[in-house]
């Protein structure tokens, strides 16, 4: 008698290992969906705000960025090529923050539903749940924030203008040195800003300690307030915020022909870093066609 041979178990193929930049991409998706993650990020970002009060940026003292430029010929390029002085155009602060958003976002996708099935199962209520649902209303508060800072950008405008003490200025798009504007920013309001007196103080070292501009508002011809601008402290008025970016000298110049002509006699805006200003005059009528008189200054 033959007894049957017992069975064979039957052979499974080894599962086939992804390969190595799959198994990458996994393991760096699985640390991004982390809280942990998106807390270093949050650091990281908060680090590079810092950076940015620390150095002058362009879109609001393009002056103290070219008199750091001057002063630090050696770290300035190095600065200009990761973005520094525009810190939140700059591509390690929008990577980091792509980053951030989305360890937030791959996070919630997976905290909402959990926490949506505790909350419909009585037993699990007591749990933690409470503590749970105001994270998550913490972590989304974010995305709020980013819709805020879009709408913003998109509705709102920057613009520079050096006005001279005891000058004015009239917020109207053509009267801005530079403006950038964003695709859904309306009129400009068209108020009038008048500087009546600006002063400076200064540390022992020749360092500015603090400037302050005296102005008076008026709209449609009729004075609507006095305020006083220091640095970090803007005045508002019909939703644009009027900020003192820096301070620089303007000279007057008296310019006369060998005759007697008064050929120039106002004052002067010197650009740069206070140190370094430079301005230019030109006087066209300075003597008979196409003669002209053009000086440069330091």
């Amino acid at each position: 008698m033959i007894a049957p041979s017992p069975a064979r178990p039957a052979i499974r193929p080894a599962a086939r290992r992804p390969i190595a930049p799959v198994r990458w991409l996994g393991r760096a998706w699985h640390e991004l969906r982390k809280m942990r993650t998106a807390i270093i990020l949050l650091a990281i970002l908060a680090l590079l705000a810092v950076i940015g009060t620390l150095l002058p940026q362009l879109p609001q003292n393009p002056r103290g960025v070219m008199g750091y430029v001057l002063r630090h010929p050696a770290t300035a390029p190095w600065f200009a090529r990761l973005g520094l002085f525009d810190i939140f155009s700059s591509w390690p602060f929008i990577i980091t923050a792509v980053l951030m958003y989305t360890s937030i976002g791959a996070s919630m996708f997976i905290r909402v539903p959990a926490a949506w099935r505790r909350a419909m199962e009585p037993a699990q209520r007591n749990r933690g749940l409470w503590a749970e649902i105001a994270s998550i209303v913490f972590h989304a508060s974010f995305f709020i924030l980013l819709v805020g800072v879009i709408y913003g950008k998109a509705a709102g405008f920057l613009g520079n203008v050096a006005v001279v003490e005891g000058d004015s200025f009239v917020e109207a798009r053509a009267n801005y040195d530079n403006l950038s504007e964003g695709k859904l920013a309306s009129e400009h309001a068209g108020f009038q800003v008048k500087v009546d007196r600006f002063s400076a103080s200064f540390w022992p070292t020749g360092a500015p300690k603090d400037f302050t501009s005296q102005v008076r508002i008026y709209d449609g011809g009729r004075l609507v307030d006095t305020k006083s601008i220091q640095v970090n402290h803007y005045v508002e008025y019909r939703g644009v915020k009027i900020y003192q970016a820096g301070y620089g000298w303007a000279p007057t110049l008296r310019i006369e022909s060998p005759d007697g002509r008064v050929l120039e006699d106002a004052a002067t805006i010197f650009v740069g870093d206070p140190q370094f200003a430079n301005g230019v005059i030109k006087t066209p009528s300075a003597g008979p066609p196409p003669e002209q008189l053009g000086a440069t200054a330091i």
